[in-house]
C-alpha cells in the first residue's frame, strides 16, 4: 500500500514534468514555426539540385553517431540518476569522462571529413569540398553539443534556457537565410556553422556541469556498458527511419530529387520537436527518481500521462 507521503512525492514528481515538458514544447512549437518558415524559404532561394547536394553530402553526420558506441547515451542515463542519489562528485567524473570521448570522436570524424574536403579540392569540385569542410566542422558541434552539453541539462532551470536555445538557434537560422539568397551553396554551409556555433556557446555559457574533459578509462567502460544496449535499440531505429531513407533517396533519385525530399526532412523534424520535447524530460527525470527512491511505480506514475499526451498529439 502506497503511504500518502510517497504519493504526495509522485504526484507533485507527475505535475513538475508535465510543467516542465510543457515549457520545454513552448519553447519549441516557437523553434518549429520558425524552422518551417525557413525551410519554405530555402526551397525558394536554392534550386533542388543545390539543396539536394547540401544534404546529400550531410547524411554522413547521421552514420557518424555510431563511432561513439553509446558512451554518451549512457551519459545521459547516468548523469540524473547520480543526482537523484545525491552523489554530485560521480556526476562531475562521468561528466568529465564522457566529455573527453566526445571531443576525441567528434575531432576524428572533423579530421577525415576535412581530408574529404583537401581531396575534392585538389580535384576542383570546389562545392563538395566546401560541403565537406562544413560537415566536418560541424561533427565536433554535433558530438560536443547536441551529445554532450545537451545531456547535461537535467533540470527545471536547465529546461527553460534548453527552450531558449532552441528559439535563438532557429531565429539565427532564419537571419541568416539572407546568406542563402546572396552565396547559394555556400550560404547553405556558412549558416549552418554560424548556426550551429551559436547554440553551442548558449549551452556552454549556460552548462549546469562545470568540469573539464579528462581521460578514464574506468569511468568510459561504467558508460559503455551502461551505454551501448540503449544506444543499439535507438540507432537501428533513427537510421531506418531516417538516414537509410535519405540515402536510398539520394542514390535512386539523385541531387534534384534530395533536394525536394530535404523539404519533407524539414517539416518532420520540426514535427519532432515536440515529442522530443517530452522525452528530454521524462527519461532525465525517471533516472533520477530511480536514483533517489529505486521505486519502479513511482516510474510508471511520472510516464504515464506525458505517453498519453504525447501519444495524443501524434495521433491527431
Amino acid at each position: 500500500m502506497v503511504s500518502p507521503e510517497d504519493a504526495a512525492t509522485a504526484f507533485r514528481a507527475k505535475r513538475s514534468v508535465l510543467y516542465l515538458a510543457g515549457s520545454l514544447a513552448g519553447g519549441n512549437l516557437v523553434a518549429m514555426a520558425l524552422r518551417m518558415v525557413g525551410g519554405v524559404l530555402i526551397g525558394r532561394l536554392v534550386a533542388p539540385a543545390t539543396l539536394g547536394l547540401f544534404t546529400g553530402i550531410g547524411l554522413v553526420l547521421g552514420y557518424a553517431p555510431a563511432l561513439q558506441l553509446g558512451v554518451l547515451n549512457g551519459l545521459n542515463r547516468e548523469l540524473p540518476f547520480f543526482v537523484g542519489k545525491g552523489d554530485l562528485q560521480r556526476v562531475k567524473e562521468l561528466a568529465s569522462a564522457a566529455q573527453a570521448w566526445a571531443l576525441v570522436v567528434g575531432g576524428a570524424v572533423c579530421l577525415a571529413l576535412i581530408g574529404v574536403a583537401g581531396w575534392q579540392l585538389a580535384h576542383n569540385e570546389m562545392w563538395k569540398a566546401a560541403g565537406w569542410f562544413t560537415n566536418g566542422i560541424l561533427a565536433l558541434f554535433l558530438f560536443y553539443s547536441t551529445y554532450y552539453l545537451q545531456m547535461t541539462y537535467r533540470s527545471a532551470h536547465d529546461f527553460a534556457r534548453l527552450a531558449f536555445a532552441n528559439v535563438v538557434e532557429t531565429s539565427v537560422g532564419l537571419v541568416l537565410l539572407v546568406l542563402v539568397a546572396f552565396l547559394s551553396f555556400y550560404g547553405l554551409c556558412i549558416r549552418l556553422v554560424l548556426v550551429s556555433a551559436t547554440s553551442a556557446l548558449i549551452l556552454y555559457r549556460w552548462r549546469p556541469v562545470r568540469v573539464g574533459p579528462k581521460w578514464n578509462i574506468r569511468d568510459l567502460k561504467h558508460l559503455l556498458i551502461i551505454g551501448a544496449p540503449i544506444f543499439g535499440v535507438g540507432q537501428v531505429y533513427s537510421w531506418w527511419g531516417g538516414v537509410i531513407n535519405s540515402t536510398l533517396v539520394l542514390k535512386f533519385a539523385g541531387t534534384k530529387g534530395m533536394g525536394l525530399y530535404a523539404m519533407v526532412l524539414i517539416a518532420t523534424a520540426s514535427l519532432d520537436l515536440i515529442p522530443q520535447a517530452v522525452s528530454q524530460v521524462v527519461y532525465p527525470r525517471m533516472a533520477e527518481q530511480y536514483g533517489r527512491s529505486s521505486s519502479v511505480r513511482e516510474l510508471v506514475t511520472i510516464a504515464r500521462r506525458p505517453m498519453f499526451i504525447t501519444a495524443a498529439f501524434w495521433s491527431r
